[in-house]
């Protein structure tokens, strides 16, 4: 899966799976929330209440996926997937590459195609449903827009 910006100066981002099928990943420029559109069916992700760490994706009012960020002196997640427990984690504090790990075993990546672009590869589980990807490819999103927001004030 490739991510891209959807314009020079946007936060969203326009995902295309690999069947070529394009989703538009709208970021709210307000809070950390966004929502997608997969199959006529809409997609709301949102940090959970404040101080929580806590991060949802939901569907029809129903949560269909949770993260939780344990620190927040860290770029980590810990998120349960169809029943399995995996790690997001920022690889080094300057680099903008995530990993996902199952245990010990790295089993996807998130990571920009170049030093210069905001292109984007995603590089996570086939066996993963299209919205379990782009809700944790928004959570890379979120820790990318708080670096650019640190660096900007």
């Amino acid at each position: 899966m490739q991510a891209r910006p959807e314009g020079i100066f946007s936060n969203d981002w326009i995902v295309t799976n690999d069947d070529g099928r394009e989703v538009l990943l709208d970021l709210s420029a307000w809070r950390e929330r966004a929502q997608f559109e997969v199959d006529g069916r809409v997609f709301e992700l949102q940090k959970g209440e404040a101080f929580s760490g806590e991060f949802l994706m939901r569907s029809d009012g129903t949560v269909l996926a949770r993260a939780k960020k344990p620190s927040v002196f860290r770029n980590r997640f810990d998120l349960e997937v169809a029943g399995a427990t995996f790690t997001l984690r920022k690889v080094s504090a300057m680099g903008r590459r995530f990993e996902v790990r199952q245990g010990e075993t790295t089993v996807g990546e998130i990571l920009p195609e170049g030093a210069l672009t905001r292109r984007t590869q995603l590089n996570l589980p086939p066996d993963w449903t299209l919205e379990t990807r782009l809700f944790v490819f928004w959570l890379v999103a979120v820790i990318w827009n708080r670096e650019a927001q640190a660096v900007a004030s």
